[in-house]
This record gives C-alpha cells, sequence and structure tokens, in this order.
C-alpha cells in the first residue's frame, strides 16, 4: 500500500512538474508600455488570423518601452529582446505608435529586414510624414502583406538575429 502511494504521489509530481514546463510560456506577453498595450494586443490577434503563434514569436521579447530615442529613429529593436518606441510620438497619435510598433515587431518576433523597394510597406525603413495618410488609407493591404511575408519555417528560433546591433 505504501509503494501503490509513493507511487502515485511520484506520477503526479512528475505530471505537475511536465504540466509547468510544457505550458510556462502558454500565457506569456512581454512587459508592454500602457500606450502601446492596445497596439500589442491588436497585433497579437491579427498574427493569430493569418496563422502565427505569437505566444511563440513573441518569447524571445523582455519588454516593449515607449521611450525618448535618438533621432531619427521612430523605434528601435536589440537582440536581448527589447523594442523601444520614440516617446517624441505623441501618444494620441495612435495610428503612427500602431505603425511604428507592427514595424520593430517585425524585426524583433517575425525575424524581418527591411523591404525598401520603393512602395509603401511596413517594413520600410523610412517612414516620411506625408506618407503617413497613405499608410492608414491602405492599412488593410499593408497588414495583409506584411502577414503574408512570415514563414516559419525560415524563424527557426524565438529570438532576433544574433547581430549586436540594434535594428531600426
Amino acid at each position: 500500500m505504501k509503494e501503490l502511494v509513493i507511487r502515485t504521489l511520484t506520477i503526479g509530481f512528475i505530471s505537475f512538474i511536465l504540466g509547468l514546463v510544457c505550458n510556462s510560456n502558454k500565457s506569456y506577453m512581454p512587459y508592454c508600455d500602457p500606450i502601446l498595450r492596445p497596439y500589442l494586443y491588436e497585433w497579437c490577434e491579427s498574427a493569430e488570423e493569418y496563422g502565427i503563434d505569437y505566444i511563440v514569436v513573441l518569447s524571445g521579447i523582455d519588454s516593449i518601452l515607449y521611450e525618448e530615442l535618438p533621432e531619427p529613429y521612430l523605434g528601435l529593436c536589440f537582440p536581448d529582446g527589447l523594442t523601444i518606441i520614440n516617446a517624441n510620438i505623441s501618444p494620441t497619435d495612435t495610428f503612427t505608435n500602431k505603425l511604428i510598433l507592427y514595424h520593430e515587431l517585425g524585426h524583433c518576433a517575425l525575424n524581418y529586414g527591411h523591404f525598401d523597394d520603393g512602395g509603401l510597406d511596413i517594413m520600410n525603413s523610412i517612414l516620411m510624414d506625408e506618407q503617413r495618410s497613405l499608410y492608414k488609407t491602405f492599412w488593410p493591404i499593408l497588414k495583409d502583406i506584411y502577414f503574408n511575408r512570415y514563414d516559419e519555417s525560415q524563424f527557426g528560433c524565438t529570438k532576433n538575429p544574433k547581430s549586436q546591433e540594434a535594428l531600426d
């Protein structure tokens, strides 16, 4: 009887530990500044609609901060998983904050580089003021291109490229 109790407790304990390990990242979300949190949630919902497991791709990101950056940066993504959106962008400029967050998550979470082919693209390296209204007008199309570009087979890991340079 004693052996049965010990065996049952051991199996229960091992199952509990395995459950913790296997589900430890299931609800993981990086810390996100409250100003940017609605855009992160929207990004996650959109990623899910495109079949992207946002829990996996966000697991390499520690924090998403809203802090001042030196000119000319609007956002930065660091290889250690920290994304910073420039606090010089007004918190009330909701579209620009969302656009920059999507751009930086393209680097940090989806492993994208810049796509500077001369057209509008969320992953363009330069965002001119006069283009923002075009981005807003064509947002559904740009978002579709952005998420359909994701190739899980090339992702290979949950962290950014090993480069020590920040991606802007």
